[in-house]
């Protein structure tokens, strides 16, 4: 993922750094700084969603098929890092 978020780094704001991870990461800044120039909301409490929600959200984003095997995650995630991730979401850092 590194890779791609400095090729939009670099595509999109001319971001040139020494290494991939550090282009990531000024990518990043970049993006979220440019968002909220341009009043954009940037996280899940800008938009009116709390953590009542994160229950039925993490529902909703994990699927099982019964025998305890998660779908469409690229790392097996629970309920639990579901909701933690959503958190994660409710603030800016």
């Amino acid at each position: 993922m590194p890779g791609r978020l400095a090729q939009l780094g670099e595509r999109c704001f001319g971001i040139d750094s020494a290494s991939v991870e550090d282009m990531a990461g000024e990518t990043v800044d970049t993006l979220v700084r440019w968002l909220a120039r341009i009043r954009r909301d940037l996280t899940l409490g800008d938009i009116g969603i709390g953590d009542e929600k994160f229950e039925a959200m993490a529902g909703d984003v994990i699927r099982n098929d019964g025998d305890g095997m998660y779908y469409y995650s690229v790392v097996p995630l629970d309920r639990e890092g579901v909701m933690a991730i959503l958190g994660a979401c409710l603030v800016q850092n």
